[in-house]
């Protein structure tokens, strides 16, 4: 048996955008037109995916980041807390990106990322 989707009444969720099983939306967060969250993953308070994003499996953003249109995020990633992300980024698998943090350019697999503009400083070990 698939989980549900959780979604808070105070989120909204696009029609024409797909919740993959066991998400979780909560309070004002925001799926936007087009966009596809895979499983199990968690768009936190006030977070906004806007247009044609795809996020993987595992994906989890914190309160109020902000994703611009056509933005895609690999499987167990993490992006902190107020961080920004421009349109027609692609952030890799197993990637955090720091606390208020502007992505403005592509994000590797398995990197550790911060700053404004976001960059990698070390390397993560890759998942089994």
């Amino acid at each position: 048996m698939a989980l549900p989707a959780v979604v808070h009444p105070t989120a909204v969720v696009s029609p024409r955008a797909q919740l993959g099983a066991g998400v979780f939306l909560a309070a004002g967060a925001r799926v936007g037109i087009g966009s596809t969250v895979g499983t199990a993953s968690i768009i936190n308070t006030g977070a906004n995916v806007d247009h044609d994003c795809v996020l993987s499996d595992g994906v989890h953003l914190s309160p109020g980041v902000v994703l611009s249109g056509s933005v895609t995020i690999g499987e167990c990633s993490w992006i902190g807390t107020g961080s920004s992300v421009r349109n027609n980024i692609m952030i890799g698998a197993n990637t955090i990106v720091g606390v208020g943090s502007a992505v403005v350019s592509d994000l590797a697999d398995n990197g550790i990322a911060y700053g404004s503009p976001a960059r990698i400083v070390r390397s993560r070990p890759a998942e089994d």
